[in-house]
């Protein structure tokens, strides 16, 4: 039924392949690979030694080309998910011929974004799928 399909996700920052972020991390950035990590105590186990549980659990796993739009909004300067985990879901979208914008903010960090275009892009992406949702 087209009335409770998902029109587009909106996706601020998230963790899409937990297996690549500590390689992606900012020197100063949050480790995720430790055991004491918040994805390690998600997965029951240090993240590199559990692949399986990290494929179950990663985004990245179940793109496919009937996923709605995407919005993703992602500061360069994230301390906690690094702006690599946009780029990886990008790619994966962008294979799937998913539609998708990745929009960087310059210099911003794990959210509290001043940059004006971000309420400007959020607020185009809901219009146009709401108004796609409802025929106009």
């Amino acid at each position: 039924d087209q009335n409770t399909k998902v029109a587009g996700v909106i996706d601020f920052f998230g963790p899409t392949d937990v297996s690549q972020m500590d390689a992606q991390r900012l020197p100063d950035g949050q480790k995720h690979d430790s055991a004491d990590s918040p994805e390690s105590k998600l997965l029951g186990a240090p993240v590199q030694t559990v692949p399986d549980k990290v494929r179950s659990a990663n985004p990245i796993t179940f793109v496919d080309p009937t996923d709605p739009p995407f919005l993703m909004v992602h500061g360069d300067k994230d301390q906690l998910v690094p702006h690599g985990q946009s780029e990886i879901l990008a790619a994966a979208l962008k294979k799937a011929k998913v539609p998708h914008e990745l929009y960087t903010v310059p210099g911003g960090g794990h959210g509290g974004f001043k940059d004006p275009e971000v309420p400007i892009k959020v607020s185009a992406f809901l219009e146009a799928r709401f108004e796609k949702k409802l025929g106009r």
